[in-house]
């Protein structure tokens, strides 16, 4: 018959091989955890290159616009609606309005038509900052609410100058909502949230709930 002595020695071995059995089990659970870390950590990487690519696309490709249609505008004006309608058809749905404002400030081109009163702009930031800089340079503004539309865009603009005189602004306005529609067409955005921030702090576009936060500065 066994003795006590055995059954003490029997209970410390299972204890053992149970202490051995969860430190086995909470290890496989860390080295699990660690990995859907380091994927997680590699998803985002492969998403903010992926949106960052595009960001920078379109960025280059409105530029190459405000430089042709800025050549347009000065040299061939009647030309203006045909020159915006071939960069449209080439641009994806980004572009929300190309326009024209004067060395006033005033609004005098628009291919989605000018308004019936004088549009005045001379305040906003993309007209201001040529104003000040009054060297040719590509300015990408804060998102801007339109006055008349209540629609969210940001404004790409470079200055219009004849004879070195400032005599207007090129302006191409963005959607903001293109990059959250491309963000969720990557299929990155099922589990995740997002958002493009302008280096001054104000958000340019935010994944979810875009016209809650567009525009804001970050906290």
């Amino acid at each position: 018959m066994p003795s006590i002595k055995h059954h003490y020695q029997v209970l410390l071995w299972l204890a053992g091989g149970l202490v051995l059995l969860w430190s086995a089990i909470g290890w496989d659970y860390r080295r699990l955890e660690d990995q859907a870390l380091e994927n997680a950590r590699r998803e985002s990487a492969a998403w903010a290159m992926t949106f960052a690519s595009q960001a920078q696309y379109i960025f280059v490709y409105s530029d190459h616009a405000l430089h042709s249609l800025r050549h347009t505008w000065v040299s061939h004006r009647t030309h203006m609606d045909d020159a915006v309608r071939l960069h449209k058809d080439f641009e994806g749905g980004f572009i929300l309005q190309v326009a024209v404002i004067d060395a006033r400030g005033y609004l005098v081109y628009s291919n989605l038509g000018l308004p019936t009163e004088p549009s005045f702009l001379g305040d906003r930031e993309h007209f201001t900052v040529h104003q000040a800089m009054m060297r040719d340079q590509l300015f990408v503004s804060r998102p801007v609410k339109g006055r008349v539309s209540g629609k969210w865009s940001i404004q790409l603009t470079r200055p219009i100058f004849v004879q070195n005189q400032l005599t207007g602004v090129m302006v191409i306005s963005v959607d903001p909502d293109y990059f959250v529609r491309f963000y969720r067409a990557t299929g990155f955005g099922d589990n995740g949230a997002a958002r493009m921030i302008r280096d001054t702090g104000e958000i340019m576009a935010r994944s979810s709930e875009q016209d809650r936060y567009v525009g804001t500065l970050i906290q």
